[in-house]
C-alpha cells in the first residue's frame, strides 16, 4: 500500500519499500509469508467456534 510519502508500506511486517517492484518482491519473500502464517494462526486461535 502506498503511503503519504510515496513509499510502499507493508503494515503487516512494518517495512517501507522504495518502489512497487521491491514491495512486490517483499510480499513473495520469506519474512512476509512467515508473518502471514503467524497472523492466520492467531486469527484462527481467537475466532469464534462455529457449529
Amino acid at each position: 500500500m502506498r503511503n503519504h510519502l510515496g513509499s510502499y508500506e507493508c503494515k503487516l511486517c512494518i517495512t517501507l519499500h522504495n518502489d512497487e517492484g521491491n514491495y512486490s518482491e517483499h510480499t513473495q519473500g520469506i519474512r512476509h509469508q512467515t508473518n502471514l502464517a503467524k497472523k492466520a494462526a492467531c486469527e484462527a486461535k481467537y475466532a469464534p467456534i462455529q457449529q
